[in-house]
């Protein structure tokens, strides 16, 4: 009995019992723990650093992680540490009780009593001591007091916040399920899927807070900031952290005695204030945003406690120089403020020279960016009103003033923050505003208290600052333009509260700037169209939408950065130091943020940090607001001004700039003495959101540094580097051509290559290499830009990552050390070729093996590859909504039938059909779709399916990922034309199969379109007429076929009657046959009005096809095929009574289609083996302390591993390694690999010594060698 698989539907199987995961232990709200703790690379671009998900970017004291690296790869980090600092003005109260001795005075605890406290008379004098109340013997006491938490990350400078024992800390933890809990790595939108569970490694199976954006198959979509699966920046990291860890300020005093402060009154097991830290690194690899790196923060109030005062902020520590030589460099950097552009400028005290680095040491930016708004204190904070109408600020609002009888003041309710009138109708008169009692006298004078967050002057303006908000702004300094006065909101008169753009926020359902485009933006909260979420194309913005609410920017009323604190050295502010409980006051973390605190640095070699902050404002109860700051480098003053303008233009443009095409996928072949690159055409339909298809060609760049600093060497009219020059170049024949011709003075002059009209290629072999050697290769993709509006063009990235010894590949890049294959070494055998082993379509397949290594070994491979069609492929081909679901592909090996499924679509349902093979039913999957005749009824291929057999086991299912490399859209036009009068281009004879399955280049030539390829008649008399062959006009359908039509005696036969419409029953002497289907075809005829059947008169063939009418996958029905019109030149010539008419029609490859190609695998002959032994050598020999090909160490302290490779070495060998005294060293061995003879040693003994300088013996053995082989090396000091 035969065994039938799904493999598609037991892998699916598998994959969902994998992705169920146990979600109960998520009821609660999941809190922050150290436990949950990772840490990632940020790489994207030019600048490349290490952070962790608990806020702490860089910070690593041992230096061997990269630091702010700039260039990437080449060891030079910039930052010391960086931690946000979130700090919050608290707000206690609390009771206790006593026992009372009324004649001692005496107390004793009930609750809890404070040291040093014995007697009532001491309780009271305690400075948070309210009121009491006595009752009996018991004392009921009320306290209250006022501390000041700043939230921070755990880092390397010491004194972090906490007990002051173990390993708890009172600092930001990161949340759990925000990144796979099998891996330690964050989360990270260019990570590749290496652990084959179908989604990137680092990614959750669903994100907690957005738990439906995953696709059909589970697979989750990346959780970006302007959507699901957008990724709006080239790499994207995302976590999110809270303060619940943060026990301090919730216990008495310093995390110690009772509870008395809890932020959430709903969950009595969260501590800290409550603040959830949203945080995204954004990098763009663009070579005009390359030296930048963006860190955003969204901290959200999840408690049930209103906060007055609140500051945002930033601990900096600066690095230029490095770590190494115990810091030395880094004591003599210079700093500057620039106070315009909220910067802060740290670079290497002349002479620009450090040990640690590579080359000279260039400039660090520190970037204030985004700052939290105050959307309720009534002034145009961020000054982008353009409101005529709207009343600016002048000397009179900040006068001290006294109230009379009939004068209007304006109360504050505390939590929502409305204004009411009040009319004064006598003296004194008392009011209630923003949660306090005034008592208003004749002569009381009332004046406002900068940075208390209260209306004290009773005008409904809160805070206003004279320097702030009016003063500055007027006077400047020297060159610098004043700038307007801000607006504001007059509550008395009413002006200026319909002005959306003072007190704007990014959380009231308002497009309070008016940039939100209806066409453009109306794709629903999920930030991508097509997929019907909430709100697309409802005519309305929704939060989620680009430029509307939290994801545009300019709908904060934004503060700005309103204190900046510059200390040295480093150590002088403890993270710890945000509260003094001695004597209760804030702590130097609070208080160095306090708004209007700026410091001049003065321009002295120091080791210094920094801290910016931004405050006050309120933060009520489940409201956010935001902050970022941006790391921008650059070689010369210069060229970090030009960084930073690059900085804000991408900040104004609300985190958005150019994208470039998407990355292709790049494979890597060597031999002795090359490597061949060969990679897929993915990147060529990249769609870019304003310039659409952009695409124009592929650079290669090849450099020995995962950073490809070596081949960083075109430089603009300055010096500055900006561009890599590639190995080789192919770009579209389209007449772009030459350099960019947009303006090239914002780059000093460079100006980017377009190529030269080469055309396009997908292989390319390297020769000038060297077997031995580390290379590092990428393919990137970029498009032309356009000069007509400024847009210069982008090219993809390319990211290779070093942990350690591993070194992690992004899609288009490869690591490769080219070497000679095995002594004795055979290639492959191809010589069988493809062999159309079933099915009658006209096409064909070719092929050239690229990589041998892909197949096994020393074994025949036979490789089948079968089609999908339009009428099997599940695919809507033609776009009308519609599918045509006739079954799976089946491979048949031994007693094993092999069901694959090409599941493009994603909605998955299941029914039941029998299979090809007459067993009995089996379940699959299909996508739930009404039934699209249409794509049955001229099949044309539109995928394909390889599985290789050896050894009576299947080998490999290549799954069918490509439709042949084809444009889709192409591939659409294709369908909607088969049955049709269209006319379009089809495309080339040979399709290049992108993926390269099993090692091979696929080319595929097809007939896409069924077409009358010959006729004749079968007669041994000669025939005058001739027929006109075409498909039936009226709704017919060009069906491939091959048709027999037998003239016999007339009355022999009789027309299809009006069942089909258009046609009438006739007498007729012709039936008619499809010999390559095997079905009778039915006859009509269209008369030409005698009603005799006759020459000028038309038939028309019917077969049986896939019904329209039903959504059965069984169902069928006769339609109209083709027509044929009989004509001749003899007026006096009838139908014969004893001919055939033959017509063949052209037969597109379907999935009826098998093509085989059988491969001897490589293998070792033991004989050329040995007979080529003299070739085994060592490189280098003799060992001179290094060798060229050996990495370099840029980050850990030490030299790299070192290593001498024993090449030539036939397959499966055995080198052992003795001194010349004999003693044996070590022993390596030979993996098998046939298309790699080297073997590699680290010159370190079997007990992991290092070896000694000398000269030394080896012996190789094996048994692909009939003679063993001695050889000897040298290692020289």
């Amino acid at each position: 009995m035969k065994v039938k698989y799904s493999v598609s539907v037991i892998v699916s199987l598998l994959t969902l019992i994998f992705m169920v995961h146990d979600l109960s232990g998520q009821d609660a709200e999941p809190l922050g723990s150290r436990i949950y703790r990772k840490e990632g690379i940020h790489d994207g671009n030019k600048v490349r650093t290490i952070f962790a998900n608990y806020g702490l970017v860089a910070g690593d004291a041992t230096g061997s992680s990269p630091e702010g690296e700039w260039p990437r790869g080449s060891g030079n980090s910039y930052v010391g540490d960086v931690s946000p600092l979130l700090g919050v003005e608290i707000h206690r109260s609390w009771k206790w009780k006593f026992l009372y001795d009324a004649s001692s005075g005496i107390i004793t605890a009930i609750d809890y009593r404070p040291t040093g406290v014995d007697s009532l008379t001491e309780l009271i004098k305690r400075s948070d001591f309210l009121s009491h109340t006595i009752r009996g013997d018991t004392v009921y006491a009320q306290f209250a007091d006022t501390v000041y938490s700043v939230a921070s990350s755990d880092g390397p400078r010491g004194w972090t916040d906490g007990p002051g024992s173990g390993e708890d800390t009172w600092t930001l933890e990161p949340l759990p399920y925000y990144a796979d809990e099998t891996q330690e790595n964050i989360a990270i939108s260019t990570d590749l899927d290496n652990d084959g569970d179908g989604k990137p490694d680092t990614w959750p199976w669903v994100w907690p807070d957005q738990p439906d954006w995953i696709d059909p198959a589970g697979i989750p979509y990346w959780n970006g900031y302007f959507g699901r699966g957008v990724m709006a920046a080239d790499q994207e990291s995302y976590f999110i952290m809270d303060d619940s860890k943060d026990f301090e300020f919730n216990y008495y005093q310093q995390g110690d005695g009772p509870v008395v402060f809890l932020p959430d009154s709903m969950n009595p097991e969260k501590f800290g204030v409550g603040l959830k830290v949203t945080v995204r690194g954004l990098q763009w690899a663009h070579f005009l945003a390359e030296d930048i790196i963006y860190w955003l923060y969204e901290v959200n109030n999840n408690s049930t406690t209103n906060y007055s005062k609140v500051t945002f902020g930033m601990m900096v520590g600066s690095l230029s120089g490095g770590r190494c030589n115990d810091h030395i460099d880094a004591q003599d950097d210079l700093s500057f403020f620039d106070n315009e552009n909220d910067i802060t400028y740290s670079w290497d005290a002349p002479p620009s020279y450090s040990p640690c680095y590579d080359g000279p040491v260039g400039y660090a930016g520190y970037a204030f960016l985004e700052s939290p708004g105050n959307p309720f204190d009534g002034i145009d904070n961020d000054g982008d009103s353009r409101d005529p109408a709207s009343p600016t600020l002048d000397e009179s609002i900040f006068q001290p003033v006294q109230y009379v009888e009939g004068d209007k003041i304006i109360l504050i309710e505390i939590n929502t923050y409305k204004r009411t009138t009040h009319v004064i109708q006598s003296l004194p008169d008392t009011v209630y505003t923003g949660g306090r009692r005034i008592i208003l006298a004749r002569n009381t004078v009332l004046e406002e208290i900068v940075g208390n967050l209260i209306d004290d002057n009773l005008n409904g303006i809160i805070d206003e600052d004279y320097f702030t908000h009016y003063y500055n702004r007027l006077n400047r300094g020297e060159g610098f333009e004043p700038l307007p006065p801000l607006k504001y909101v007059d509550y008395r008169s009413g002006m200026g509260t319909d002005d959306l753009m003072i007190d704007e926020r990014r959380d009231d359902g308002i497009d309070n700037d008016g940039d939100w485009d209806v066409v453009l933006d109306d794709v629903g909260a999920d930030g991508v169209a097509g997929t019907g979420d909430t709100g697309e194309g409802d005519g309305q913005p929704t939060a989620g939408e680009q430029n509307f609410d939290n994801v545009d920017v300019n709908e904060s009323d934004q503060i700005g950065l309103t204190s900046f604190n510059y200390f040295t050295p480093p150590g002088k502010v403890r993270m710890s130091d945000d509260f003094k409980w001695a004597s209760k006051t804030p702590g130097e973390l609070w208080t160095r943020q306090t708004p209007g605190n700026y410091d001049e640095i003065v321009l002295e070699p120091a080791d210094g940090d920094f801290i910016y902050g931004s405050g006050y404002f309120p933060l009520t109860v489940n409201t956010s607001e935001r902050f970022s700051m941006a790391l921008l480098f650059g070689e010369s003053f210069e060229d970090i001004l030009r960084n930073k303008e690059i900085n804000q233009q991408i900040y104004n443009n609300n985190y958005q700039f150019t994208r470039p095409p998407d990355k292709p996928t790049v494979h890597a072949v060597s031999g002795d003495g090359y490597v061949k690159l060969f990679w897929d055409n993915t990147a060529e339909f990249s769609v870019d959101p304003v310039l659409g298809e952009d695409f124009e060609g592929y650079k290669i760049y090849r450099a020995t540094d995962i950073g490809f600093n070596e081949i960083n060497t075109i430089t603009n009219a300055d010096g500055i580097k900006y561009f890599y020059e590639p190995i080789a170049q192919f770009d579209k024949k389209n007449g772009i051509r030459g350099f960019y011709k947009g303006d090239a003075s914002f780059t000093g002059g460079v100006s980017y290559n377009l190529g030269d009209d080469t055309g396009l290629q997908y292989t390319y072999v390297d020769s000038t290499v060297n077997n031995g050697m580390n290379y590092y290769y990428a393919v990137v993709s970029y498009d032309h830009g356009d000069a007509s509006t400024g847009i210069f063009p982008a090219e993809c990235s390319k990211t290779i990552q070093e942990l350690g010894s591993k070194v992690l590949l992004d899609r288009n890049t490869v690591a490769i050390q080219p070497s000679a294959n095995v002594a004795g070494y055979v290639p492959p055998d191809t010589s069988k070729g493809v062999v159309h082993s079933a099915g009658e379509g006209d096409g064909h397949v070719y092929y050239s093996l690229i990589d041998p290594g892909q197949l096994v070994p020393e074994v025949e491979h036979r490789i089948e590859i079968g089609f999908y069609d339009t009428a099997t492929d599940w695919v809507d081909n033609d776009g009308d909504g519609l599918y045509y679901n006739e079954s799976a592909l089946l491979f048949e090996i031994g007693d094993t039938v092999i069901t694959v499924d090409a599941s493009f679509d994603t909605q998955i349902v299941s029914i039941s059909y029998p299979s090809k093979a007459g067993f009995q039913d089996t379940t699959l999957t299909f996508p739930p779709t009404l039934r699209d005749a249409d794509e049955a009824f001229s099949r044309v291929s539109t995928a394909f399916q390889m599985v290789d057999y050896y050894a009576d086991k299947i080998d490999t299912i290549v799954e069918a990922s490509s439709r042949f490399g084809m444009d889709p859209q192409n591939l659409k036009n294709i369908a909607k034309s088969l049955n049709t009068s269209t006319t379009m281009v089809y495309p080339n004879d040979f399709i290049k199969i992108p993926d390269y399955p099993l090692g091979m280049q696929l080319y595929f030539s097809n007939v896409w379109i069924a077409e009358i390829s010959e006729y004749y008649w079968e007669t041994g008399s000669s025939i005058v007429i001739e027929p006109v062959l075409q498909p039936w006009k009226m709704k017919g359908h060009a069906t491939p076929g091959d048709y027999v039509l037998t003239f016999g005696s007339p009355g022999t036969s009789f027309s299809t009657n009006g069942t089909y419409g258009y046609f009438a029953a006739y007498t007729i002497n012709v039936s008619g046959r499809n010999s390559w289907t095997g079905e009778i075809v039915e006859i009509a005829i269209r008369d030409n009005g005698d009603d005799v059947f006759g020459i000028e008169d038309t038939l028309v063939i019917f077969e049986s096809l896939p019904a329209r009418t039903t959504n059965s996958p069984l169902a069928i029905q006769k339609h109209a095929t083709w027509m044929v019109t009989f004509t001749s030149t003899d007026i006096t010539a009838s139908l014969p009574n004893d001919a055939v008419l033959t017509i063949n029609t052209s037969k597109p490859l379907t999935a009826d289609d098998r093509f085989e190609i059988v491969i001897q695998g490589a293998w070792s002959d033991p004989q050329l083996a040995t007979d080529s032994r003299k070739n085994i050598s060592v490189v280098p020999n003799p060992y001179l302390s290094t060798a060229i090909w050996e990495p370099r160490n840029n980050l850990e302290q030490g030299r790299a591993q070192r290593r001498i490779d024993f090449i030539n070495i036939p397959a499966f060998s055995k080198i052992r390694i003795y001194t010349v005294r004999g003693d044996l060293v070590d022993i390596i061995h030979h993996d098998g690999s046939y298309t790699d003879g080297s073997v590699s040693w680290d010159l370190l003994s079997r007990d992991e010594l290092p070896i000694a300088y000398g000269v030394y013996i080896y012996h190789v053995s094996g048994p692909n060698l009939k003679e063993d082989f001695i050889g000897k090396f040298a290692v020289i000091k």
